[in-house]
């Protein structure tokens, strides 16, 4: 499993420096590698490569569980969330974005051939959706994990270019929707964890 604390270092780290974030800023990860990197080490997961088309990390839903409890979610959105995968294999579909940009605020994350089998890969059963902030810190400043099925009643436009509004998301929330958890303070306990130095 990915534990997300190896990674080779090639500057003059310390172990009190080198976390996540530290990381990222550093070598200048994309942030959706980035989101992918924290999203495994919080839910304690393998992360996946670019040959797999419909998710990004693969877990199990006890590990899940562990990491929806450190994020203080309760009991019952728990059970909402993982409902349909007790006791299964977990499949998280990432999408990470920086929440500013020149050209705006980020409204919108695609999500197109996630939620169907392609080339007999399974489809994502949730996602996590995070927004970091538009300085480059590798903070989030929102971030929200959701099951397939809330994904596929906010989806959007045709399957080519399907996406999931982030107002919607908000909403969704706000309303106490089920199947949608708030992850923000675990994804940024994932970024400050220490690394180990390999």
């Amino acid at each position: 499993m990915y534990g997300g604390t190896n990674m080779p270092i090639t500057g003059p780290p310390t172990s009190a420096s080198w976390t996540h974030r530290a990381y990222y800023k550093q070598y200048r990860l994309n942030v959706e590698q980035y989101g992918e990197i924290l999203v495994a080490h919080a839910f304690r997961g393998e992360k996946k490569g670019d040959a797999q088309p419909c998710y990004d990390v693969e877990t199990t839903e006890s590990n899940v569980r562990i990491g929806l409890l450190s994020a203080a979610a309760t009991p019952a959105a728990i059970e909402s969330c993982l409902a349909t995968d007790t006791g299964g294999g977990i499949r998280i579909e990432v999408k990470s974005k920086q929440a500013r940009t020149a050209s705006g605020k980020a409204d919108v994350v695609y999500c197109q051939n996630k939620l169907e089998e392609v080339r007999r890969h399974s489809p994502a059963t949730h996602f996590a959706v995070i927004l970091f902030d538009g300085e480059g810190n590798g903070t989030a400043e929102e971030a929200w994990f959701f099951t397939a099925g809330v994904a596929g009643q906010l989806l959007r436009g045709k399957t080519g270019r399907a996406y999931i509004s982030v107002r919607d998301v908000r909403k969704a929330i706000s309303e106490g929707v089920g199947g949608l958890i708030g992850i923000r303070t675990l994804i940024d306990h994932a970024a400050t964890t220490e690394l180990t130095i390999s």
